[in-house]
């Protein structure tokens, strides 16, 4: 229907016919004669361009939803580089701190090299946040604009802004979101004795984050057996699962997967986060954080009472979908692996 709009002239300063009134630029008046026209007066027309106009500002609203995801994410993220760059500095600190002043030179060296791993990968957060918020404002300008339907005086106005929205709209949704790619600085001490080199002080090394979900059915969850997620995910030379367990509380955990590991694992140290997620109220969901040394008959770390029953079946609470299903997040950083010799 905005095909036809450029045969209106809505601008008085040309052509005043009464307040506010639409004339046929081709015509020069409120008639048409001989060509395509899209009549203003008819209740169809009104309405099919209504119909459009809150389509093209829900499909808006729907995308800035996404960049609003995508900004939490950028947010847990940097959180996650402050809590291990901070907790490296500190343990090459410490380490330096335990030895000779002579060695403080070789540990101020680590210590650079974390931050300009930081400073680039937080670079990278920044720019990433900096395009999206763009993004977002540009959207937004037209969501308030088509939302408002006192902004736009006339069904011209609105004729002229869809377009405007709808191709804003298609160039985001032909976009991909992917969050960037971090490496994070890990320093891993070396335990050997006093008169130390660089390397026996420690080595400089970098290690990434994995985020990931996985969904369990309620149903099944009942029979008070272990659930173990379907899906493998690879952090290092390691696959994690996550696994669900019902007591009078229930249990969530992250394990290491015993069937993908070598027997030369002397042990791992995982920082990780689990959250169950809550449909209804992100705000209700529940997250919880821990540090765990994976080894030889200890491959499952987590809280066995991470929430209790009635808690979690309230609905109110929203972790249970219509489909009988809750969802589980997780997130893993390796900071310390280590095989036999």
């Amino acid at each position: 229907m905005s095909d036809f709009i450029h045969y209106y002239v809505n601008d008085a300063a040309k052509v005043v016919i009464g307040p506010r009134k639409a004339v046929c630029s081709k015509c020069f008046t409120t008639k048409h004669n001989g060509h395509e026209f899209l009549d203003l007066e008819c209740d169809i027309n009104k309405g099919s361009v209504k119909i459009e106009q809150t389509e093209v500002s829900k499909q808006l609203q729907e995308k800035v939803k996404t960049y609003d995801d995508r900004l939490e994410m950028l947010k847990f993220k940097t959180s996650r580089l402050d809590l291990i760059t901070n907790t490296s500095k500190e343990k090459v600190e410490k380490k330096v701190t335990e030895q000779c002043e002579e060695i403080k030179k070789k540990g101020g060296d680590f210590i650079m090299k974390i931050q300009e791993l930081d400073d680039r990968e937080r670079a990278k957060l920044l720019k990433d946040k900096d395009v999206v918020q763009g993004k977002k404002r540009d959207l937004g300008s037209y969501v308030k604009l088509l939302a408002d339907s006192s902004s736009l005086q006339s069904l011209v106005e609105v004729l002229e802004t869809l377009p405007k929205a709808k191709a804003l709209l298609a160039d985001n949704c032909s976009r991909d979101i992917n969050t960037p790619e971090l490496f994070f600085p890990i320093f891993k001490a070396n335990e050997d004795g006093l008169n130390l080199t660089e390397e026996q002080l420690g080595q400089f090394d970098t290690s990434k984050m994995i985020m990931f979900k996985s969904s369990f059915d309620f149903e099944s969850l009942q029979d008070e057996k272990n659930h173990f997620s379907v899906d493998n995910h690879d952090l290092e030379k390691l696959s994690l699962t996550l696994r669900a367990a019902k007591d009078l509380h229930i249990g969530l955990y992250l394990n290491v997967n015993k069937n993908y590991i070598s027997e030369n694992l002397k042990f791992c140290t995982i920082r990780y986060t689990i959250k169950l997620v809550s449909y209804t109220d992100c705000s209700k969901s529940l997250l919880w954080e821990s540090i765990s040394t994976y080894k030889a008959g200890e491959m499952s770390w987590g809280w066995r009472w991470f929430i209790d029953w009635n808690n979690f079946v309230n609905p109110e609470n929203g972790f249970i979908d219509d489909n009988k299903n809750f969802q589980v997040e997780a997130s893993a950083i390796c900071t310390d692996l280590k095989w036999k010799e």
